[in-house]
């Protein structure tokens, strides 16, 4: 998917479900990074964050991180 066709899609659009994608980044081999469990990683993503507090928002209390494997 695109950058311009995710900024075009409706939210009731089925391509537009997290959860598929999701489950496609896992199928594909990346994983998700607890931020809990590894405090480097995330006071580097709040250290980036904080310069674009302005035009970014994070939802709920953490944001989802995801780490490429090695083949990307």
């Amino acid at each position: 998917m695109t950058l311009e066709l995710y900024a075009q899609l409706d939210e009731n659009e089925k391509r537009f479900d997290g959860h598929i994608a999701w489950r496609h980044l896992e199928r594909i081999g990346f994983s998700r990074v607890d931020l809990a469990a590894e405090p480097v990683a995330r006071a580097m993503f709040h250290a980036w964050l904080l310069p674009h507090a302005e035009i970014l928002r994070v939802r709920g209390s953490e944001p989802v991180l995801w780490r490429a494997p090695a083949w990307a």
